[in-house]
Formats: structure tokens, C-alpha cells, sequence
């Protein structure tokens, strides 16, 4: 299946013209990965580990860790989930997705909308590496718990459907997704 989603989608390229120069080799993965996309909460690991899971995508808001730029990061919430999947031999991959509302411009934060994008990018850039820092390799959530299996992680995804009226607003822009 994977290598006939791969070959549509080649051939799509293709089509479009956007054929790359060189024929890259699918991507490696690893015997009995599986990754998913659910709302994962603390205490999803030992059913998420019954699927055969390799590594499930975590939804990272940045109101939620963040409410008031003039307080420290909150990262309890994402901590138990983190701690919760990897305790259960699952890897983390965070979706940093959207902007906090009171990093947005004054005249679309009122609509409370985390779909818009923030006023700057400096802001965005610094919570992401954040995530990083924290849940990456030898990040500071793993150095404070020796006893969990260390499933760092390895990959981010950084916003969501850019390309969608309804998840960047207040219009798709590749420019501007690129600075984020």
C-alpha cells in the first residue's frame, strides 16, 4: 500500500512538472513502525502501545504551554504525555502547531483564533526550539527522568496545513510559513 501511495504521488509530481532531477529512494523505516495521529492524552500509552505503534504525533499548542508571554512555560500537561508514551515504548513526534493568541497582531488576536499567524517569528521560532530542547536528545525532560526509556524526539512537524485558508489565516503564504 505505502509503495503504491508512494508511486501516485510521484506520479502527480510528475504531472505538475515538478519532477526532482534525481529519483530519490523511498524512505528506510524500521520493522513494525506505525505511526498515528489521535488527541493523545496521559494516559493513552498502554492503548496506543497495544496498536504496535512506533511513534504517535502529539498536538503541542503553544497557548496551552505558554498563556502570558510574561510567565514561564508550562510544560506539566505535555510532560505527562511524553512521559506516558515513552513509558510505553512510544517515541513523540510534536506538531507545534499554530500561534499562541497573544503572539498574534492586536487586530486578530481578539478573535481568539490560534490560526492566524503570529505578528513575528522570533516568538513561533523560540517555542519550537523549545519543544526541541526539552524533548530532543539529551534534552532536559529525559536528564530529569533517568528511569524512562529514551525515546527522544526526532523529528517536528512545525504548524499544520499551511496551505488551507481555515489553519493559516488570514490567507495561505508560503513566504511566511517558510520564516516560521
Amino acid at each position: 500500500m505505502r509503495g503504491a501511495i508512494a508511486g501516485g504521488l510521484a506520479a502527480a509530481v510528475a504531472a505538475l512538472g515538478w519532477a526532482p532531477t534525481a529519483q530519490a529512494a523511498p524512505p528506510r523505516v524500521a520493522a513494525g513502525f506505525f505511526g498515528m495521529n489521535v488527541p493523545v492524552e496521559a494516559t493513552a500509552g498502554a492503548a496506543l502501545a497495544r496498536l504496535d505503534l512506533g511513534t504517535v504525533r502529539v498536538q503541542v499548542y503553544w497557548d496551552d504551554v505558554q498563556r502570558d508571554p510574561a510567565r514561564p512555560l508550562d510544560w506539566r500537561r505535555l510532560d505527562a504525555v511524553v512521559a506516558d508514551l515513552a513509558a510505553h515504548g512510544l517515541r513523540a513526534q510534536p506538531l507545534v502547531a499554530y500561534s499562541a493568541t497573544w503572539a498574534q497582531p492586536p487586530e486578530q488576536r481578539i478573535l481568539r483564533d490560534h490560526a492566524f499567524a503570529p505578528a513575528t517569528t522570533a516568538g513561533y521560532a523560540a517555542f519550537a526550539r523549545a519543544v526541541v530542547e526539552r524533548y530532543g536528545r539529551g534534552g532536559s525532560f529525559w536528564r530529569a527522568r533517568p528511569g524512562l526509556p529514551d525515546l527522544p524526539v526526532t523529528a517536528v512537524e512545525l504548524w499544520n496545513e499551511e496551505n488551507s485558508v481555515a489553519y493559516f489565516k488570514p490567507r495561505p503564504d508560503p513566504a511566511r510559513y517558510g520564516e516560521l
